[in-house]
């Protein structure tokens, strides 16, 4: 009888069998098993999550690896006196058929005229990508939002404002009524330049500023 050798990635299909088998509640009583059973099901769950751990750990470790040889390669040029390869026009991306590597081949020009081809892996795409992607802009707060639509209104009606006049308007379209909330957003268009303030601390008020092309 000729004996079978197990890949690591069936011996740990294994494990999982084995420990799902015993899982449940680990009960040798409802299962028939034995405790010596269950503490190799509880080994077979340890040793499974360290397989992930030391995957884990030399993915990153050959990542390392080939991000040092880059440095590596780019260090020896520049003491050969090698100038980096500066392109100057993209002509044209192929992609590669599915049966080949993934490997993105890029047409280009170098600045000295020289045709050059940029073959680009998954991991290197991922890389330029994230560099060429420009971040969607972050949305308004709803402060800001707030505070833009307080102006608006301030500028709509004119006069003089108070806490007690931003609260009534607040009320209509069910804004924020909070009498603190009033007197902040007033102090910080204030800030801002949008308000002038008067009067004294008992009897705040605030009109346009200037530059906002009324008084």
């Amino acid at each position: 009888m000729s004996e079978t050798v197990m890949t690591p990635e069936a011996a740990l299909v294994r494990l999982r069998q084995y420990q799902e088998r015993l899982a449940p509640t680990w009960s040798t009583a409802s299962y028939g098993g034995s405790s010596a059973e269950v503490t190799l099901a509880e080994i077979a769950r340890v040793l499974a999550a360290e397989v992930e751990t030391l995957r884990a750990r030399v993915e990153e470790l050959v990542r390392q690896r080939d991000d040092l040889l880059v440095e590596d390669a780019l260090a020896e040029r520049a003491r050969e006196g090698e100038e980096p390869l500066v392109v100057s026009r993209f002509d044209t991306a192929i992609e590669p058929a599915p049966e080949e590597e993934p490997v993105l081949t890029i047409g280009a020009i170098a600045e000295d005229g020289r045709p050059v081809a940029l073959l680009l892996d998954v991991e290197t795409r991922a890389k330029v990508g994230a560099w060429i992607t420009v971040p969607a802009p972050r949305a308004a707060s709803s402060r800001e939002r707030r505070l833009e639509q307080l102006l608006d209104t301030i500028r709509q009606h004119g006069g003089t404002w108070t806490s007690g006049r931003v609260q009534g308007f607040r009320r209509v379209p069910g804004g924020a009524t909070q009498r603190g909330t009033a007197r902040r957003d007033l102090a910080e268009l204030r800030d801002r330049g949008h308000l002038t303030e008067h009067g004294p601390q008992d009897g705040r008020y605030y009109t346009l500023s200037r530059k906002d092309g009324r008084s």
